[in-house]
């Protein structure tokens, strides 16, 4: 996956990573037997850091091809996620952790982030199907398995708590975001031009399942299933970059 970036900046970059996983996974045993308060914190503090290391990467990549604009959106939907995950953080320290059913101004930009990933599938990887291959309908057919299961859990969701006005404007680009994604990884083993960014599809297939799941654990009272999903949800943010450098590099 660092193949494409410079042996530095992958050397660099994969020691950050590295230490950033020990760190966060320490903190997170240091705080298993505290209160349920602090451990939310340190998680979502988790989340945050992991998603600062993911951020700076991007802007190597944006300094080394100024031309590409996928890197650019990339950079802008992690920059939602660190804004929102921010005040998240500073939300559960002054007030804290509040539980299901409550839509506050982090989930805006949580929001955005997978806005500004749908606005990648659409403009930059749509131009790059092959809509006159035979395996085309069928893929469309079987990405509907994506919709259909994020429909599927944010529906358990609002029946276990969620407000209809947050189960709707998280479920619509999360669909849609799920369906392009899932089609975009089937595609990727006949496009030579969309295989480059499988990693970065099957990463962002793998936030999506693990977002939902997280938030399935939290309305059903699995508290430790969730801190397990958004710690593997923050080490997944590691791996944005590297797979959008081997991307751009083909």
């Amino acid at each position: 996956m660092f193949r494409s970036m410079t042996t530095k900046g992958a050397l660099i970059y994969a020691a950050t990573a590295a230490v950033t996983v020990a760190l966060s996974l320490v903190a997170l045993i240091l705080v298993s037997n505290y209160s349920k308060n602090q451990i939310n914190l340190s998680v979502e503090m988790i989340q945050l850091f992991n998603a600062l290391v993911a951020l700076i990467g991007m802007i190597g990549c944006i300094l080394k091809r100024k031309d590409l604009l996928l890197p650019k959106i990339i950079f802008q939907s992690l920059i939602c996620f660190v804004l929102g995950e921010l005040y998240w953080v500073l939300h559960i320290y002054i007030r804290g952790y509040e539980q299901i059913g409550v839509f506050s101004i982090s989930d805006i930009s949580w929001i955005g982030f997978y806005l500004f990933l749908l606005t990648a599938c659409r403009n930059i990887f749509h131009r790059m199907i092959d809509f006159k291959d035979k395996e085309y309908r069928k893929n469309n057919i079987i990405s509907l398995i994506a919709p259909v299961f994020i429909t599927g859990i944010n529906f358990v969701l609002y029946l276990t708590g969620d407000s209809l006005f947050y189960t709707v404007i998280y479920t619509v680009p999360t669909v849609f975001l799920g369906y392009y994604t899932l089609r975009l990884i089937l595609l990727s083993f006949k496009n030579e031009m969309l295989k480059g960014f499988r990693s970065y599809h099957m990463t962002v297939g793998l936030i999506l399942l693990l977002d939902n799941l997280t938030c399935l654990a939290l309305n059903l009272g699995f508290e430790d299933t969730e801190y397990i999903f958004k710690f593997c949800f923050a080490l997944l943010l590691l791996s944005i970059t590297p797979s959008v450098y081997k991307g751009v590099q083909k």
